[in-house]
Protein backbone atom coordinates (compact mmCIF):
# COMPACT_ATOMS: atom_id res chain seq x y z
CA UNK A 1 0.00 0.00 0.00
CA UNK A 2 1.39 3.37 -1.01
CA UNK A 3 1.99 5.80 1.86
CA UNK A 4 -0.19 8.91 2.07
CA UNK A 5 2.13 11.96 1.63
CA UNK A 6 1.36 13.41 5.10
CA UNK A 7 1.94 10.05 6.76
CA UNK A 8 5.13 9.61 4.78
CA UNK A 9 6.40 13.00 5.93
CA UNK A 10 5.70 12.07 9.56
CA UNK A 11 7.64 8.83 9.13
CA UNK A 12 10.54 10.70 7.53
CA UNK A 13 10.62 13.21 10.40
CA UNK A 14 10.50 10.37 12.95
CA UNK A 15 13.40 8.57 11.27
CA UNK A 16 15.30 11.87 11.00
CA UNK A 17 14.81 12.63 14.72
CA UNK A 18 15.91 9.10 15.65
CA UNK A 19 19.14 9.47 13.69
CA UNK A 20 18.15 7.02 10.96
CA UNK A 21 19.38 9.40 8.27
CA UNK A 22 19.55 6.88 5.45
CA UNK A 23 15.91 5.90 5.81
CA UNK A 24 14.81 9.51 6.39
CA UNK A 25 16.57 10.66 3.22
CA UNK A 26 14.99 7.84 1.24
CA UNK A 27 11.46 8.83 2.40
CA UNK A 28 12.04 12.56 1.81
CA UNK A 29 13.22 11.84 -1.73
CA UNK A 30 10.33 9.45 -2.34
CA UNK A 31 7.91 12.21 -1.33
CA UNK A 32 9.64 14.69 -3.64
CA UNK A 33 9.60 12.23 -6.53
CA UNK A 34 5.82 12.24 -6.37
CA UNK A 35 5.43 15.86 -5.27
CA UNK A 36 8.52 18.02 -5.97
CA UNK A 37 6.76 21.07 -4.49
CA UNK A 38 6.26 19.68 -0.99
CA UNK A 39 7.93 22.55 0.99
CA UNK A 40 8.56 20.73 4.30
CA UNK A 41 10.17 17.75 2.55
CA UNK A 42 12.47 20.12 0.64
CA UNK A 43 13.42 22.00 3.80
CA UNK A 44 13.90 18.92 5.97
CA UNK A 45 15.98 17.19 3.32
CA UNK A 46 18.16 20.30 3.24
CA UNK A 47 18.64 20.08 7.02
CA UNK A 48 19.59 16.41 6.70
CA UNK A 49 22.08 17.09 3.91
CA UNK A 50 23.77 19.82 5.95
CA UNK A 51 24.32 17.24 8.73
CA UNK A 52 26.16 14.92 6.32
CA UNK A 53 28.20 17.77 4.81
CA UNK A 54 26.40 17.88 1.44
CA UNK A 55 26.11 21.65 1.67
CA UNK A 56 25.70 22.53 -2.01
CA UNK A 57 22.79 20.11 -2.37
CA UNK A 58 21.26 21.36 0.89
CA UNK A 59 21.26 24.98 -0.35
CA UNK A 60 19.31 23.95 -3.45
CA UNK A 61 16.59 22.32 -1.36
CA UNK A 62 16.38 25.33 0.98
CA UNK A 63 15.99 27.65 -2.02
CA UNK A 64 13.29 25.38 -3.43
CA UNK A 65 11.38 25.40 -0.12
CA UNK A 66 11.54 29.21 0.03
CA UNK A 67 10.39 29.51 -3.57
CA UNK A 68 7.41 27.26 -2.86
CA UNK A 69 6.45 29.06 0.34
CA UNK A 70 8.43 32.26 1.07
CA UNK A 71 6.32 33.02 4.13
CA UNK A 72 7.80 30.28 6.35
CA UNK A 73 10.40 32.01 8.49
CA UNK A 74 12.24 28.81 9.42
CA UNK A 75 13.04 28.14 5.76
CA UNK A 76 14.84 31.47 5.57
CA UNK A 77 16.67 30.93 8.88
CA UNK A 78 18.01 27.53 7.77
CA UNK A 79 19.08 28.92 4.39
CA UNK A 80 20.80 32.00 5.84
CA UNK A 81 22.58 30.05 8.56
CA UNK A 82 23.97 27.61 5.99
CA UNK A 83 25.10 30.47 3.73
CA UNK A 84 26.99 31.99 6.67
CA UNK A 85 28.69 28.66 7.42
CA UNK A 86 29.83 28.58 3.80
CA UNK A 87 31.21 32.15 4.05
CA UNK A 88 28.66 33.34 1.49
CA UNK A 89 28.13 36.51 3.48
CA UNK A 90 26.84 38.72 0.65
CA UNK A 91 24.01 36.36 -0.22
CA UNK A 92 23.22 35.87 3.49
CA UNK A 93 22.92 39.66 4.00
CA UNK A 94 20.65 39.96 0.95
CA UNK A 95 18.39 37.28 2.40
CA UNK A 96 18.27 39.01 5.80
CA UNK A 97 17.25 42.24 4.06
CA UNK A 98 14.53 40.37 2.18
CA UNK A 99 13.16 38.84 5.39
CA UNK A 100 13.00 42.26 7.02
CA UNK A 101 11.09 43.57 4.01
CA UNK A 102 8.63 40.73 4.53
CA UNK A 103 8.11 41.92 8.08
CA UNK A 104 9.92 39.07 9.87
CA UNK A 105 11.19 40.29 13.25
CA UNK A 106 12.55 37.08 14.74
CA UNK A 107 15.41 37.57 17.20
CA UNK A 108 17.33 34.87 15.32
CA UNK A 109 17.58 37.17 12.32
CA UNK A 110 19.38 39.75 14.45
CA UNK A 111 21.60 37.00 15.80
CA UNK A 112 22.41 35.90 12.25
CA UNK A 113 23.34 39.46 11.29
CA UNK A 114 25.73 39.57 14.21
CA UNK A 115 27.05 36.13 13.29
CA UNK A 116 27.98 37.41 9.83
CA UNK A 117 30.05 40.23 11.32
CA UNK A 118 31.71 37.79 13.76
CA UNK A 119 32.52 35.27 11.02
CA UNK A 120 34.02 37.97 8.79
CA UNK A 121 36.31 38.95 11.67
CA UNK A 122 37.25 35.33 12.40
CA UNK A 123 38.22 34.70 8.78
CA UNK A 124 37.73 30.91 8.91
CA UNK A 125 37.10 28.45 6.06
CA UNK A 126 33.60 27.41 4.98
CA UNK A 127 32.05 24.85 7.33
CA UNK A 128 31.89 22.21 4.59
CA UNK A 129 35.67 22.35 4.19
CA UNK A 130 36.16 22.18 7.96
CA UNK A 131 33.89 19.12 8.04
CA UNK A 132 35.83 17.54 5.18
CA UNK A 133 39.09 18.11 7.02
CA UNK A 134 37.70 16.47 10.15
CA UNK A 135 36.39 13.56 8.09
CA UNK A 136 39.82 12.94 6.56
CA UNK A 137 41.56 13.26 9.92
CA UNK A 138 39.14 11.09 11.92
CA UNK A 139 39.35 8.35 9.27
CA UNK A 140 43.17 8.54 9.34
CA UNK A 141 43.34 9.68 5.73
CA UNK A 142 46.38 11.74 6.67
CA UNK A 143 47.57 12.40 3.13
CA UNK A 144 44.38 14.21 2.11
CA UNK A 145 44.01 15.78 5.55
CA UNK A 146 47.52 17.20 5.37
CA UNK A 147 46.99 18.55 1.85
CA UNK A 148 43.71 20.24 2.79
CA UNK A 149 45.01 21.58 6.13
CA UNK A 150 48.06 23.12 4.42
CA UNK A 151 45.79 24.79 1.85
CA UNK A 152 43.36 26.09 4.47
CA UNK A 153 46.02 27.44 6.83
CA UNK A 154 47.63 29.23 3.89
CA UNK A 155 44.34 30.90 2.94
CA UNK A 156 43.15 31.33 6.53
CA UNK A 157 46.25 31.76 8.75
CA UNK A 158 44.12 32.03 11.92
CA UNK A 159 42.32 28.73 11.31
CA UNK A 160 43.27 27.01 14.56
CA UNK A 161 41.78 23.60 13.77
CA UNK A 162 43.95 23.39 10.64
CA UNK A 163 47.10 23.96 12.66
CA UNK A 164 46.04 21.37 15.25
CA UNK A 165 45.46 18.77 12.56
CA UNK A 166 48.80 19.54 10.94
CA UNK A 167 50.57 19.18 14.29
CA UNK A 168 49.17 15.70 14.86
CA UNK A 169 49.85 14.56 11.29
CA UNK A 170 53.44 15.87 11.29
CA UNK A 171 53.95 14.02 14.59
CA UNK A 172 52.62 10.82 13.01
CA UNK A 173 55.13 11.28 10.17
CA UNK A 174 57.86 11.94 12.81
CA UNK A 175 58.46 15.41 11.38
CA UNK A 176 58.74 16.83 14.88
CA UNK A 177 60.07 20.27 13.99
CA UNK A 178 57.06 20.95 11.75
CA UNK A 179 54.74 19.39 14.33
CA UNK A 180 56.14 21.70 16.99
CA UNK A 181 55.73 24.77 14.77
CA UNK A 182 52.11 23.89 13.91
CA UNK A 183 51.18 23.12 17.50
CA UNK A 184 52.71 26.33 18.85
CA UNK A 185 50.77 28.26 16.19
CA UNK A 186 47.55 26.56 17.32
CA UNK A 187 48.22 27.51 20.95
CA UNK A 188 49.04 31.09 19.99
CA UNK A 189 45.54 31.29 18.50
CA UNK A 190 43.91 29.79 21.61
CA UNK A 191 46.09 29.59 24.72
CA UNK A 192 43.31 27.79 26.64
CA UNK A 193 43.02 24.88 24.22
CA UNK A 194 43.89 22.00 26.54
CA UNK A 195 43.92 19.50 23.66
CA UNK A 196 46.56 21.53 21.81
CA UNK A 197 48.61 21.78 25.01
CA UNK A 198 48.30 18.02 25.47
CA UNK A 199 49.51 17.48 21.89
CA UNK A 200 52.40 19.84 22.58
CA UNK A 201 53.35 17.66 25.55
CA UNK A 202 53.27 14.59 23.31
CA UNK A 203 55.61 16.25 20.80
CA UNK A 204 58.06 17.34 23.50
CA UNK A 205 57.96 13.78 24.89
CA UNK A 206 58.92 12.38 21.48
CA UNK A 207 61.81 14.85 21.37
CA UNK A 208 62.91 13.73 24.89
CA UNK A 209 62.36 17.29 26.10
CA UNK A 210 60.74 15.96 29.24
CA UNK A 211 60.65 19.11 31.38
CA UNK A 212 58.85 20.98 28.61
CA UNK A 213 56.51 18.03 28.09
CA UNK A 214 55.66 17.97 31.80
CA UNK A 215 55.00 21.73 31.76
CA UNK A 216 52.66 21.42 28.75
CA UNK A 217 50.72 18.50 30.28
CA UNK A 218 50.31 20.31 33.60
CA UNK A 219 49.14 23.45 31.84
CA UNK A 220 46.49 21.41 30.01
CA UNK A 221 45.41 19.83 33.31
CA UNK A 222 45.14 23.22 35.00
CA UNK A 223 42.65 24.22 32.31
CA UNK A 224 40.70 20.93 32.36
CA UNK A 225 41.08 19.18 35.68
CA UNK A 226 39.05 16.10 34.70
CA UNK A 227 41.13 15.38 31.60
CA UNK A 228 41.85 11.66 31.99
CA UNK A 229 43.99 11.43 28.85
CA UNK A 230 46.18 14.29 30.09
CA UNK A 231 46.93 12.50 33.37
CA UNK A 232 47.61 9.31 31.40
CA UNK A 233 50.05 11.03 29.04
CA UNK A 234 51.82 12.67 31.98
CA UNK A 235 52.00 9.28 33.72
CA UNK A 236 53.55 7.52 30.71
CA UNK A 237 56.12 10.30 30.36
CA UNK A 238 57.05 10.11 34.07
CA UNK A 239 57.28 6.32 33.78
CA UNK A 240 59.63 6.71 30.82
CA UNK A 241 62.02 8.86 32.91
CA UNK A 242 61.72 6.39 35.84
CA UNK A 243 59.81 8.75 38.12
CA UNK A 244 57.61 5.83 39.09
CA UNK A 245 56.11 7.37 42.22
CA UNK A 246 54.69 10.37 40.35
CA UNK A 247 53.76 8.17 37.38
CA UNK A 248 51.69 5.96 39.66
CA UNK A 249 49.77 8.94 41.08
CA UNK A 250 48.85 10.09 37.58
CA UNK A 251 47.87 6.62 36.37
CA UNK A 252 45.54 6.36 39.37
CA UNK A 253 44.13 9.83 38.74
CA UNK A 254 43.35 9.04 35.08
CA UNK A 255 41.62 5.81 36.12
CA UNK A 256 39.61 7.55 38.85
CA UNK A 257 38.28 10.00 36.23
CA UNK A 258 37.65 7.30 33.62
CA UNK A 259 37.24 3.82 35.19
CA UNK A 260 37.08 2.31 31.67
CA UNK A 261 40.43 3.75 30.53
CA UNK A 262 41.96 0.47 29.38
CA UNK A 263 45.27 1.97 28.18
CA UNK A 264 45.85 3.51 31.59
CA UNK A 265 45.15 0.20 33.35
CA UNK A 266 47.43 -1.58 30.88
CA UNK A 267 50.45 0.70 31.11
CA UNK A 268 50.07 0.98 34.88
CA UNK A 269 50.11 -2.82 34.96
CA UNK A 270 53.28 -2.94 32.85
CA UNK A 271 54.99 -0.51 35.23
CA UNK A 272 53.95 -2.64 38.22
CA UNK A 273 55.45 -5.74 36.54
CA UNK A 274 58.78 -3.92 36.25
CA UNK A 275 58.51 -2.97 39.93
CA UNK A 276 57.83 -6.65 40.71
CA UNK A 277 54.46 -5.79 42.27
CA UNK A 278 52.91 -8.71 40.49
CA UNK A 279 49.61 -9.01 42.39
CA UNK A 280 48.77 -5.37 41.67
CA UNK A 281 49.88 -5.76 38.07
CA UNK A 282 47.63 -8.82 37.72
CA UNK A 283 44.64 -6.81 38.99
CA UNK A 284 45.21 -4.00 36.47
CA UNK A 285 45.64 -6.33 33.52
CA UNK A 286 42.48 -8.20 34.48
CA UNK A 287 40.68 -4.84 34.42
CA UNK A 288 41.90 -4.34 30.85
CA UNK A 289 40.44 -7.71 29.84
CA UNK A 290 37.18 -6.87 31.66
CA UNK A 291 36.89 -3.63 29.68
CA UNK A 292 38.10 -5.10 26.38
CA UNK A 293 38.13 -8.93 26.24
CA UNK A 294 39.83 -8.74 22.82
CA UNK A 295 42.91 -6.75 23.88
CA UNK A 296 45.54 -9.36 23.10
CA UNK A 297 48.46 -7.53 24.73
CA UNK A 298 46.77 -7.80 28.14
CA UNK A 299 46.64 -11.60 27.90
CA UNK A 300 50.30 -11.74 26.91
CA UNK A 301 51.36 -9.50 29.78
CA UNK A 302 49.18 -11.40 32.27
CA UNK A 303 50.79 -14.61 31.08
CA UNK A 304 54.21 -13.06 31.73
CA UNK A 305 53.16 -12.36 35.33
CA UNK A 306 52.16 -15.98 35.85
CA UNK A 307 55.40 -17.15 34.22
CA UNK A 308 57.44 -14.91 36.54
CA UNK A 309 55.51 -16.37 39.49
CA UNK A 310 56.10 -19.94 38.22
CA UNK A 311 52.34 -20.37 37.79
CA UNK A 312 52.78 -22.12 34.48
CA UNK A 313 49.33 -23.75 34.44
CA UNK A 314 47.66 -20.32 34.65
CA UNK A 315 50.07 -18.88 32.10
CA UNK A 316 49.25 -21.67 29.64
CA UNK A 317 45.47 -21.18 30.10
CA UNK A 318 45.72 -17.43 29.54
CA UNK A 319 47.80 -17.83 26.38
CA UNK A 320 45.39 -20.37 24.97
CA UNK A 321 42.57 -17.89 25.59
CA UNK A 322 44.56 -15.21 23.77
CA UNK A 323 45.11 -17.54 20.80
CA UNK A 324 41.39 -18.41 20.71
CA UNK A 325 40.62 -14.67 20.49
CA UNK A 326 43.28 -13.94 17.88
CA UNK A 327 44.91 -17.01 16.29
CA UNK A 328 46.95 -14.72 14.02
CA UNK A 329 48.93 -13.09 16.86
CA UNK A 330 52.54 -14.24 16.61
CA UNK A 331 53.41 -12.99 20.10
CA UNK A 332 50.77 -15.21 21.72
CA UNK A 333 52.16 -18.33 20.04
CA UNK A 334 55.75 -17.44 20.98
CA UNK A 335 54.72 -16.77 24.61
CA UNK A 336 52.98 -20.14 24.73
CA UNK A 337 56.14 -21.70 23.27
CA UNK A 338 58.21 -20.08 26.02
CA UNK A 339 55.91 -21.54 28.68
CA UNK A 340 56.26 -25.00 27.14
CA UNK A 341 60.06 -24.52 27.06
CA UNK A 342 60.12 -23.70 30.77
CA UNK A 343 58.06 -26.75 31.74
CA UNK A 344 60.09 -29.05 29.49
CA UNK A 345 57.47 -29.72 26.81
CA UNK A 346 59.98 -29.06 24.08
CA UNK A 347 58.07 -30.63 21.18
CA UNK A 348 55.10 -28.37 21.94
CA UNK A 349 57.46 -25.42 22.35
CA UNK A 350 58.94 -26.05 18.90
CA UNK A 351 55.47 -26.31 17.38
CA UNK A 352 54.39 -23.01 18.95
CA UNK A 353 57.50 -21.16 17.80
CA UNK A 354 57.12 -22.50 14.28
CA UNK A 355 53.56 -21.14 14.17
CA UNK A 356 54.82 -17.81 15.53
CA UNK A 357 57.48 -17.66 12.81
CA UNK A 358 54.95 -18.50 10.09
CA UNK A 359 52.84 -15.55 11.28
CA UNK A 360 55.78 -13.18 11.64
CA UNK A 361 58.77 -14.40 9.60
CA UNK A 362 60.81 -11.28 10.41
CA UNK A 363 60.87 -11.65 14.21
CA UNK A 364 64.51 -12.49 14.98
CA UNK A 365 63.83 -13.37 18.62
CA UNK A 366 61.64 -16.32 17.68
CA UNK A 367 64.40 -17.87 15.57
CA UNK A 368 66.90 -17.35 18.39
CA UNK A 369 64.75 -19.08 21.02
CA UNK A 370 63.78 -21.85 18.62
CA UNK A 371 67.51 -22.36 18.04
CA UNK A 372 68.08 -22.73 21.80
CA UNK A 373 65.33 -25.34 22.11
CA UNK A 374 66.60 -27.33 19.14
CA UNK A 375 70.18 -27.09 20.46
CA UNK A 376 69.00 -28.55 23.79
CA UNK A 377 67.54 -31.47 21.82
CA UNK A 378 70.96 -32.05 20.24
CA UNK A 379 70.29 -30.94 16.66
CA UNK A 380 73.21 -28.51 16.43
CA UNK A 381 73.02 -28.03 12.67
CA UNK A 382 69.37 -26.98 12.72
CA UNK A 383 70.01 -24.79 15.76
CA UNK A 384 72.86 -23.10 13.91
CA UNK A 385 70.59 -22.26 10.99
CA UNK A 386 68.07 -20.63 13.32
CA UNK A 387 70.75 -18.51 15.04
CA UNK A 388 72.06 -17.41 11.64
CA UNK A 389 68.56 -16.49 10.46
CA UNK A 390 68.09 -14.41 13.62
CA UNK A 391 71.35 -12.57 12.84
CA UNK A 392 70.38 -12.05 9.19
CA UNK A 393 67.15 -10.42 10.36
CA UNK A 394 68.87 -8.38 13.07
CA UNK A 395 72.64 -7.90 12.54
CA UNK A 396 72.87 -6.26 15.98
CA UNK A 397 71.35 -9.19 17.85
CA UNK A 398 74.03 -9.83 20.48
CA UNK A 399 72.26 -12.83 22.07
CA UNK A 400 72.09 -14.67 18.75
CA UNK A 401 75.83 -14.13 18.17
CA UNK A 402 76.53 -15.37 21.70
CA UNK A 403 74.35 -18.46 21.28
CA UNK A 404 76.00 -19.24 17.96
CA UNK A 405 79.36 -18.89 19.71
CA UNK A 406 78.31 -21.36 22.40
CA UNK A 407 77.20 -23.81 19.72
CA UNK A 408 80.57 -23.61 17.94
CA UNK A 409 82.35 -23.99 21.29
CA UNK A 410 80.37 -27.16 21.99
CA UNK A 411 81.35 -28.47 18.53
CA UNK A 412 85.02 -27.70 19.27
CA UNK A 413 85.20 -25.01 16.54
CA UNK A 414 86.96 -22.50 18.77
CA UNK A 415 87.92 -20.00 16.07
CA UNK A 416 84.32 -19.63 14.95
CA UNK A 417 83.15 -19.46 18.55
CA UNK A 418 85.64 -16.64 19.19
CA UNK A 419 84.47 -14.68 16.13
CA UNK A 420 80.87 -14.76 17.35
CA UNK A 421 81.71 -13.87 20.96
CA UNK A 422 83.74 -10.92 19.72
CA UNK A 423 80.89 -9.84 17.46
CA UNK A 424 78.54 -9.88 20.45
CA UNK A 425 81.00 -7.68 22.34
CA UNK A 426 81.21 -5.23 19.44
CA UNK A 427 77.51 -4.72 19.88
CA UNK A 428 77.59 -4.70 23.70
CA UNK A 429 81.00 -4.32 25.32
CA UNK A 430 79.49 -5.13 28.74
CA UNK A 431 78.11 -8.51 27.67
CA UNK A 432 79.45 -10.61 30.59
CA UNK A 433 78.65 -14.01 29.08
CA UNK A 434 80.57 -13.19 25.89
CA UNK A 435 83.64 -12.21 27.95
CA UNK A 436 83.32 -15.46 29.90
CA UNK A 437 83.00 -17.41 26.64
CA UNK A 438 86.23 -15.90 25.33
CA UNK A 439 87.86 -16.69 28.66
CA UNK A 440 86.93 -20.35 28.28
CA UNK A 441 88.38 -20.45 24.75
CA UNK A 442 91.65 -18.88 25.93
CA UNK A 443 91.79 -21.37 28.82
CA UNK A 444 91.49 -24.26 26.37
CA UNK A 445 94.29 -22.70 24.32
CA UNK A 446 96.52 -22.53 27.41
CA UNK A 447 96.51 -18.70 27.46
CA UNK A 448 95.95 -18.55 31.18
CA UNK A 449 96.64 -14.86 31.89
CA UNK A 450 94.52 -13.65 28.98
CA UNK A 451 91.81 -16.09 30.00
CA UNK A 452 91.84 -14.78 33.56
CA UNK A 453 91.34 -11.20 32.36
CA UNK A 454 88.34 -12.15 30.21
CA UNK A 455 86.81 -14.30 32.93
CA UNK A 456 87.09 -11.46 35.40
CA UNK A 457 85.33 -9.17 32.93
CA UNK A 458 82.65 -11.80 32.59
CA UNK A 459 82.32 -12.39 36.33
CA UNK A 460 83.41 -15.96 35.70
CA UNK A 461 84.04 -18.51 38.45
CA UNK A 462 87.64 -19.72 38.43
CA UNK A 463 89.08 -22.72 40.30
CA UNK A 464 92.80 -23.54 40.52
CA UNK A 465 94.37 -26.98 40.86
CA UNK A 466 97.70 -27.89 42.46
CA UNK A 467 99.52 -27.69 39.14
CA UNK A 468 98.49 -24.04 38.76
CA UNK A 469 95.99 -24.98 36.10
CA UNK A 470 92.47 -23.51 36.17
CA UNK A 471 89.08 -24.12 34.71
CA UNK A 472 86.22 -21.72 34.11
CA UNK A 473 82.62 -22.40 35.01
Amino acid sequence: MKLIPDNALNKAVEAHNNGDLKNAEFIYRTILDSNPNQPDANHNLGILLVSINKISDALLFFKKAIKINPNIEQFWLSYIDTLIKENNFDEAMKCITMTKEKGFKNKFLSDLSQKIHDEIKKNTPPQSLQNTLLFYYQNKNYLDAKKLALDLTKKFPDFQLGWKVLAVIFKEYENFSEALHANEKAISLDSNDYLALNNLGNIFKQLSRFDEAKHAYKKALNIKKDFAEGYYNLATMLYEIKNNEEAEKNFKKSISINPKFKDSFYNYGIMLIELNRLDEAEYNLKQVIRIDPNKNQAYNSLSNIYTKSFKYDKAEIIMKQAIDINPECSESHSNLGLIYKKIGKLDKAISSYKIAISLDPKCSENYNILGLIIRDLGDLEQAKQNFKTAIDLNPNYEDAYYNLGVLYFEKGELDRALINYEKALEINSCFDLAHAGIGKILAKQGKNKESLIELQKGNGVISFDVDDQFSAN
